[in-house]
C-alpha cells in the first residue's frame, strides 16, 4: 500500500508512463486487477505515442486478463499490441495469442498465429515452439533459421 502511495505522489509530481505502470503491478498485487486494468488503459490512452511502456502495458493487460479468467479481453490486448508501432513483443504477441487461442480449443487459429512468427519473425526465441506447434499440426512451412539468425536471437537482436 505504501508502494502504490509512493507511485501516485511520482505520477502526480510528473505525469509519466512508468509511473502509472508501477501503480498498475501495484494495485494487481494488492488483489485489485480492476484498477490495474484501470490503470494500464490509461496509459494506452494517454501516452499512446510511447513505444516502450504502451507495449509493456498491453502485455500486462493480457495477463491480468488471463489470470481472471477473461482469454477473449486478453486476445484483445495482444492483438493491440502486435497491431502497436513499436516493434517491441509483436513475436511475444503472436506466441502469447497462440497460446491462449489452443487453451480456448482454438488450434486451428493458434497454428495461423505460430506461422506468422515463422515468417516474420524466424529468428525470434518463439520460433522454436512456433516451429514444434506446426510441425504437429503438420504444416511445417519455415525452414531452421541459418546459424546466423539463430545467435543474433541469443543475444537479444533479433526480433
Amino acid at each position: 500500500e505504501g508502494a502504490l502511495e509512493s507511485f501516485k505522489k511520482s505520477y502526480e509530481a510528473g505525469k509519466s508512463p512508468r509511473a502509472l505502470l508501477y501503480m498498475a503491478n501495484c494495485e494487481y498485487s494488492l488483489g485489485r486487477p480492476a484498477a490495474a486494468l484501470s490503470r494500464l488503459d490509461e496509459i494506452e490512452r494517454r501516452f499512446s505515442g510511447d513505444e516502450v511502456y504502451v507495449p509493456l502495458a498491453l502485455y500486462k493487460a493480457s495477463v491480468v486478463h488471463q489470470k481472471e479468467g477473461k482469454p477473449e479481453e486478453a486476445l484483445e490486448a495482444l492483438d493491440r499490441l502486435y497491431d502497436h508501432k513499436s516493434a517491441l513483443y509483436k513475436d511475444m504477441a503472436l506466441a502469447e495469442s497462440a497460446r491462449v487461442l489452443q487453451a480456448m480449443g482454438k488450434a486451428d487459429e493458434a497454428v495461423e498465429k505460430y506461422k506468422l512468427i515463422l515468417k516474420d519473425y524466424p529468428g525470434s526465441p518463439f520460433a522454436g515452439e512456433a516451429r514444434l506447434r506446426t510441425e504437429k499440426e503438420g504444416e511445417a512451412e519455415a525452414p531452421e533459421p541459418e546459424k546466423g539468425e539463430a545467435e543474433v536471437s541469443e543475444k537479444g537482436e533479433g526480433g
